[in-house]
């Protein structure tokens, strides 16, 4: 794996706005909150929590490295505009292909996945600006 595999996970939590997997992987790489902090302070399991921050950890290449990175990249993947909006238990929209996500379709993973295969070149203009932006800093 590497910088440009961990970038894609921010980049895409962010796309569809998953503002609790991006604070999980801040409070546990940055802040050095433990799983049960963190699963308290947002609501989540402690299982979310720790496969989150495995995957990036795992994607990074380690946990320093993990922490170096999210610490450069997560002010520069904020500043990204989500492409799907809504609200938990309402309906989310694809602001790309305007895609309205239906009842069975609201998990995160989901609106991903949609975004993975329907707009694969703005997720990778999205990556590249950021590990460009990264390798400036």
């Amino acid at each position: 794996m590497g910088v440009k595999e961990a970038v894609r996970i921010l980049v895409l939590r962010r796309l569809v706005d998953d503002k609790v997997a991006l604070s999980v992987l801040e409070m546990a790489l940055l802040k050095n909150m433990s799983p049960s902090e963190i699963s308290m302070a947002l609501g989540v399991k402690k299982s979310y929590v720790k496969s989150n921050v495995y995957l990036f950890v795992k994607a990074a290449g380690d946990h320093v490295r993990a922490a170096d990175l999210l610490r450069k990249a997560l002010p520069i993947v904020m500043g990204i505009d989500p492409v799907v909006f809504g609200a938990p238990g309402r309906m989310y929209r694809c602001r790309l292909c305007l895609k309205d996500f239906t009842v069975n379709l609201r998990d995160s993973q989901s609106r991903m996945n949609h975004v993975k295969q329907s707009h694969r070149d703005v997720v990778e203009k999205y990556i590249n600006s950021v590990v460009n932006a990264i390798s400036r800093v």
